[in-house]
């Protein structure tokens, strides 16, 4: 089987990221995920990452350079480092519908027979 990386980035607002990581687990097909924490904000590492361990996210906390960019590179990085096939990335403010990864990995499964 495929094996998906679901990388969650963020740099601010605890309250979306629980919604964001909520949302992650509530699919139900099979996939790595990890949270990628980008800044140099010490109050809001230690709140998403207590955040994520309390969703069962494994924590990769990355130093921003005041650019969307090298959060983004970080995923990348991370991604590069895992057995995973594919690569789902996810902004912490936002969230995914019910479903949504079990479609992605019925579509991937179709497009690589």
């Amino acid at each position: 089987m495929t094996k998906l990386l679901v990388a969650v980035l963020t740099s601010g607002k605890p309250e979306k990221l629980a919604r964001c990581l909520k949302s992650v687990n509530s699919n139900s097909s099979p996939h790595e995920r990890i949270v990628i924490i980008n800044t140099t904000d010490n109050e809001y590492i230690s709140q998403a990452t207590q955040i994520s361990f309390d969703h069962g996210f494994p924590v990769r906390v990355t130093e921003s350079n005041g650019t969307p960019g090298r959060g983004k590179n970080s995923v990348l990085e991370h991604f590069l480092s895992t057995d995973a096939d594919w690569l789902m990335q996810i902004d912490g403010d936002d969230y995914i519908s019910d479903g949504c990864i079990s479609r992605l990995h019925y579509e991937i499964e179709q497009k690589t027979r």
